[in-house]
């Protein structure tokens, strides 16, 4: 059976994904590269390998689909949804207790993925006080996720 609708057309919807994905892979790729940037200054020497590459990866990941949904709630949610995450975000910070032992490459890594949302998704500059409470909270929340893995990771190599 084939699909046929006047509205829908196959090829521009396949050209117009593979489109975004060409862009989501080329602002990962920048984020990942500042991230790892900033943890080589930190260390002062190099540190790469398949694990930390897919860490980056992933935080990358999470950094751009948090920033993007934040951006489509604020559009879409009444304003008290917005708040009901907002506590959800704050209750699942604090219940994993991650924002105690803030370190100077938490803060430099905080500040790099507020810059690089700014940069790369102008929408943000429209975010009520709510979402943009709510895009802070998941910021935080990915960027310690991200520092405890990290950390992880180093003490697993000896590094």
């Amino acid at each position: 059976m084939q699909y046929s609708d006047k509205y829908f057309n196959m090829p521009d919807f396949i050209q117009e994904f593979k489109t975004i994905e060409k862009h989501h892979n080329k602002i990962k790729h920048q984020f990942s590269q500042s991230v790892n940037s900033i943890i080589q200054q930190h260390y002062q020497y190099t540190l790469h390998d398949e694990i930390l590459s897919e860490l980056l990866d992933q935080y990358a990941n999470h950094i751009i689909n948090a920033t993007s949904s934040v951006i489509d709630k604020d559009l879409s949610y009444p304003e008290y949804r917005l708040k009901e995450e907002l506590e959800r975000m704050y209750w699942l910070t604090q219940k994993r207790n991650l924002l105690n032992n803030q370190s100077l490459l938490f803060e430099k890594i905080h500040q790099n993925s507020k810059t690089f949302m700014v940069h790369h998704f102008p929408g943000i500059l429209n975010l009520s006080g709510n979402g943009f409470r709510l895009l802070e909270a998941n910021a935080l929340f990915y960027d310690s996720v991200f520092e405890y893995d990290l950390n992880d990771y180093i003490s697993r190599n000896s590094i």
